[in-house]
């Protein structure tokens, strides 16, 4: 009768086994853990998993896109010609409907079509067929038509992290097209200057051109000299001078500076072995070029410079990280102009620097490269700079203020630079053509609906992910385990 009021359990028969079997189960499972979190792991990387992290919560797109979807005029369709798996595809599609929703207010509305290159074989061979690329976006409005591709959506930041950059591109795309007229670029001839319709594969400059163009701009040749010109026309956005060879005449220097007396906007490539008869108007307009040769420790060949320092100003914004190529630049610097006080006084930014280490050499041919303090210009020095004059008073006089930017050598844009000069050649000059004309296509990601993209990490950080993972989960299972079993001992 007592047996049978205490039944024996199968933990009083074999304790030892059972908590063996219990064990057993508890490391079964932890190694499951590990097998899972290491095929999610592969997964993952198959796929191109990307995590965003929004860097403006409870912004959806800045004030300045606002602005200028206010500002432009009649519908545009944006057509995302993008593989679904592209790491710039997901953002633009958000962006893109953000615009879509901005835009119901104002004049300009935006249509949105998806075109999977992939899987849309028609709609994506009529693309290709019309000159847009895959991974592309392509904006049209008027007839015209602007192409962003994908790689201009993206850059990285100091931690080498992939950022979605696509607000303030995509934007300036928008700006140019919703003109009510398209901006017309013109492009000073006829003094030896670089030649825009120059094919040539070392000295032309049509692979600028064709950038420029490709921009949304409408590029024009100007000849001063010639007797129908009669100054720069006044549909002029802006004008470009690339490095004569010859100087102006004395009227035409008068009409450049008439264009920058109305607020007009001027490029000037400096030509380091050549006067163009500019220089003294420049310094008038706040900046100098000066005799020294910019010359630094950073260089391909010896010969040329590469510059990775730059200031801040929207023209360089998008350049974080990347080299621009110089060869045999005149040094600019800053000039007071005598006449100029208050809001006429002109505000002067270098764009692109040497290191610390760099200097303006009066003697560039000199080998070995060294700093003389007798002679040569301490660094470090500027290559390009911006100015702006009359910025507080254009209101009052209905003028739009001057700007100008000044490059100390106008070969760095030719077609032999840009074809082998592996930089940021390209991207200087067309941001400063379109702050110039009043885009500000520069990145701030702080500033708006922008997004950094974990595009993916490294080897080692895959590595230490997957141990990390592979261990904390894995422990997770063990301490739970362990804490039942002490449960169901302290029970006992």
């Amino acid at each position: 009768m007592a047996e049978a009021d205490n039944p024996v359990t199968a933990e009083a028969l074999d304790p030892v086994g059972n908590r063996r079997l219990a064990g057993l189960h508890i490391t079964a499972a932890a190694l499951l853990a590990v097998a899972l979190t290491v095929l999610l792991n592969l997964l993952a990387v198959r796929l191109h998993v990307t995590r965003e992290q929004s860097f403006s919560a409870g912004r959806v797109l800045s004030p300045q896109t606002r602005e200028i979807l206010a500002r432009a005029q009649g519908p545009v369709r944006v057509v995302c010609f993008l593989d679904p798996h592209h790491p710039a595809a997901r953002p633009a599609a958000l962006l893109l409907r953000g615009f879509q929703s901005a835009s119901a207010q104002g004049s300009a509305a935006i249509e949105i079509g998806y075109v999977d290159p992939r899987l849309d074989l028609s709609q994506a061979a009529a693309l290709t067929a019309a000159g847009v690329p895959p991974n592309a976006l392509l904006f049209e409005a008027r007839g015209r038509r602007i192409v962003v591709p994908a790689a201009d959506l993206l850059t990285t930041d100091q931690t080498a992290r992939a950022v979605f950059r696509g607000e303030t591109v995509c934007a300036a795309a928008i700006a140019r097209l919703g003109r009510a007229e398209q901006a017309v670029i013109y492009w000073m001839v006829g003094h030896g200057e670089g030649d825009p319709t120059d094919y040539d594969a070392l000295t032309g400059y049509t692979s600028i051109a064709r950038e420029i163009r490709h921009d949304g701009f409408d590029l024009r040749t100007l000849e001063l000299w010639n007797p129908k010109a009669k100054g720069v026309p006044a549909d002029a956005e802006a004008l470009i001078v690339a490095g004569p060879q010859r100087g102006l005449a004395v009227e035409e220097r008068a009409w450049v500076e008439a264009f920058l007396t109305r607020g007009g906007r001027l490029l000037y490539l400096a030509n380091p072995a050549h006067a163009s008869g500019l220089e003294g108007m420049l310094e008038r307009w706040g900046v100098r070029v000066s005799p020294w040769t910019a010359v630094g420790r950073e260089t391909l060949s010896g010969a040329d410079l590469v510059v990775l320092r730059y200031g801040a100003h929207p023209i360089t914004r998008s350049l974080t990280n990347s080299a621009t190529v110089f060869l045999g630049s005149r040094c600019i610097l800053p000039a007071a102009p005598a006449d100029a006080a208050g809001a006429d006084r002109a505000q002067f930014t270098a764009l692109a620097l040497t290191g610390s280490d760099g200097w303006g050499a009066k003697s560039s041919d000199a080998q070995p490269r060294l700093f003389d303090p007798r002679e040569d210009l301490a660094g470090p020095v500027a290559v390009a700079a911006a100015v702006e004059r009359g910025v507080g008073k254009g209101a009052d006089i209905a003028l739009q203020p001057a700007r100008l930017v000044v490059v100390g050598e106008c070969g760095f844009v030719a077609n032999g630079a840009l074809a082998s000069r592996a930089g940021a050649n390209r991207d200087l000059f067309i941001n400063a053509l379109n702050w110039l004309t009043g885009i500000e296509t520069g990145t701030n990601v702080a500033g708006g609906g922008d997004a950094a993209l974990w595009t993916g990490l490294d080897r080692r950080g895959w590595l230490r992910f997957q141990l990390l993972a592979a261990g904390a989960i894995p422990l997770v299972v063990l301490l739970g385990g362990g804490l039942i079993c002490l449960v169901r001992r302290m029970k006992r």
